[in-house]
């Protein structure tokens, strides 16, 4: 039986640089601003590439992240697609899986780039773009109305693409140890502010204000 190919999109988020080093944020960060929970998404990516691999799957994942804007506070500040690719390389992932988009940095420039991308030569290909529950919203909202993300919007309705929670992920592939903290960060003072602003940035892409 031919084997089917699937690509796992993670998107990059925000990162922090803790003792020197710097890595993905958690939910839990001093500086709240920061507290984006993108690490989710590389523990999910992990469990997705694991699970597909063992059935008839090859999954190849994409990390997608330029700089950002933390270059303007830090000049140090890496590519955030390398962070995500040796976070990933160092929870079990073959480095031969991984490629990076190194230049996109707002989510609507990550998506650009996978349409691009899955436009040539690839269209056949499915795809599983995973971001955190907060943001999948604005992501599905992108697609809905942006003339420039066409294809994916076909994809996601042939169901080729899947817009996937990483907590989502985590909980079912491990409820035991994601859910209670999981269930504390959506609880928190971040959650409701975060949320509130992926709602206002939903309703602005739906009433054209929204600036891309």
């Amino acid at each position: 039986m031919k084997k089917k190919n699937l690509s796992i999109v993670i998107l990059g988020g925000g990162l922090v640089k803790i003792g020197g080093k710097w890595r993905t944020t958690t939910f839990f960060e001093k500086d709240f601003s920061r507290s984006l929970g993108d690490r989710y998404r590389i523990f999910a990516g992990v469990e997705l590439y694991k699970k597909l691999s063992g059935e008839g799957v090859v999954p190849k994942i994409l990390v997608s992240g330029g700089v950002g804007r933390g270059v303007v506070e830090y000049p140090d500040h890496p590519v955030i697609s390398d962070i995500m690719a040796d976070e990933l390389i160092g929870l079990g992932v073959p480095k031969t899986a991984i490629s990076r988009d190194r230049n996109a940095n707002s989510t609507f420039e990550q998506l650009k780039f996978i349409s691009k991308l899955f436009s040539i030569g690839k269209n056949n290909e499915d795809i599983l773009v995973v971001s955190n529950k907060y943001h999948v919203p604005r992501i599905r909202a992108m697609i809905a109305h942006s003339p420039e993300l066409i294809l994916l919007r076909r994809k996601l309705s042939d169901r080729r693409l899947k817009l996937v929670s990483a907590e989502s992920v985590l909980i079912r592939m491990n409820p035991g140890r994601w859910r209670r903290e999981i269930s504390m960060a959506y609880g928190g003072d971040f959650a409701i502010e975060r949320i509130r602003i992926e709602r206002k940035g939903v309703r602005q892409i739906a009433n054209k204000t929204y600036r891309w």
